[in-house]
Order: structure tokens, then sequence, then C-alpha cells
């Protein structure tokens, strides 16, 4: 319950009271798998690479196409272009049409000064319909398309 309350912050745009609470659930169950992989994706997408990956690598990957992607997208803010590109192309191979793993993708690419592959791929995620980017992502997907 406390992990779905910590996920509720978070769609609403508030990602630092996300992260609050599920931080206070990991205090708690410190192998939350739903808490570690929600709170690495939101700080992966935060701009807090190593923390995100702290979490990310206590859970398993090969199910969640948007997590190997914010994986992918920690490694390449931190540098580690190879890592990146391997979770990311895995995270487009699972989802080629998801617009959150799609943006992801153009998020990593920009990091790694690929500018084309990255507007090719935030065009991707504006026509993605499964499912489709939100609002919020839709205007990160506009600003990276240009």
């Amino acid at each position: 319950l406390q992990t779905n309350l910590g996920l509720a912050p978070w769609s609403l745009g508030d990602r630092p009271a996300a992260v609050a609470v599920l931080t206070g659930v990991l205090e708690i169950d410190g192998g939350n798998q739903r808490a570690l992989r929600a709170r690495g994706e939101i700080l992966a997408e935060s701009g807090e690479p190593q923390r995100a990956l702290l979490d990310l690598d206590r859970v398993s990957l090969l199910d969640q196409p948007f997590t190997r992607a914010v994986c992918g997208l920690a490694h390449a803010e931190l540098g580690d272009h190879l890592a990146a590109d391997r979770e990311i192309e895995h995270a487009l191979a699972e989802a080629p049409g998801n617009g959150a793993v799609l943006l992801t993708a153009a998020r990593a690419a920009a990091f790694a000064g690929a500018d084309t592959k990255a507007a090719e791929l935030a065009q991707r995620a504006l026509e993605a319909t499964d499912p489709a980017l939100s609002s919020q992502y839709r205007q990160m997907a506009l600003l990276l398309g240009r």
C-alpha cells in the first residue's frame, strides 16, 4: 500500500515526495522489489544516476522494459555508453512501441551526444501508442525532437 502511495506523487510530477515515501517503505522492507524498482526509476529520471543504479542493480530488469531503459539512461548519464546501449537495445526490443521507453532511449542518446538519434527516438516516442506518452512526457519529447 505504501509503495502505491509513493507512486502517486511521481505520477503528478512530485519526484521528491515520491522518493521520500519509497525510502520510508525501504527502511521497513529493504528488499521490496517494487519499491526499489520505482525509486530507482525516479532517481534515474531525476538525474541521480549513481543512486538510481544502487536500487536498479538490486532488481530484475528482464521483464520491465521501462526499468531497463532508465537503467540505460543512468549508465549514459555516468558516461558508460556501452552499458547504456546494451540496456536500451534490450528495452527497445521488448517494447518498440512504448512511448516512455522510446523517450528514455532518446534521452540516453542525447547524453551520448547522438543528437540525430535522440531526435529520431523522440519523434518515435511522440507517435507511440503502446502506450502513448503522458502529457508531461510529450513536452519533454517535443523538446528533444528539436
